[in-house]
């Protein structure tokens, strides 16, 4: 039997509004002593998702960390890897949306966002692997 490595998968979206990106401000917590970075809405797909629409586990993750802020859930557009401290490994899926309408409300999993636009990002230390991705949005719409 070969000898796999598992990873969760995990969607994410970059919400554009006005030209500028939505970004989280993670809590710290046990689980995630590196808390207090910066990343992207999204999360998890759960063990009972299996079949669930990707669009639909999206718009259920941005709710639950965002509120009741619409949006609309365009292509896939990047995919990244990041590792946890517990060494857990997540392949991610960046997904490019547009904001609607609705105001941020945060979960208790984040304590702060902010819309940026590129050169913003010196000011944010970013989860890792969110750096990257994120530099691959703000490069994309460069060329729309």
């Amino acid at each position: 039997m070969e000898d796999n490595k598992l990873f969760f998968v995990g969607l994410k979206a970059f919400i554009a509004k006005d030209g500028k990106l939505l970004i989280l401000r993670e809590f710290a917590s046990e689980k995630y002593p590196s808390g207090k970075k910066w990343e992207i809405p999204g999360g998890r797909i759960t063990e009972s998702e299996e079949r669930t629409p990707l669009i639909d586990v999206l718009l259920r993750e941005v709710r639950e960390e965002c509120g009741s802020i619409e949006i609309i859930v365009g292509e896939v557009f990047h995919v990244f890897r990041r590792q946890f401290p517990n060494g857990e490994w997540v392949f991610l899926a960046g997904f490019d949306c547009s904001y609607i309408s609705g105001e941020v409300t945060l979960s208790h999993e984040h304590t702060e966002y902010a819309w940026i636009i590129e050169a913003d990002m010196e000011h944010y230390d970013f989860v890792n692997g969110y750096e990257e991705a994120i530099r691959a949005y703000f490069r994309k719409k460069s060329f729309l």
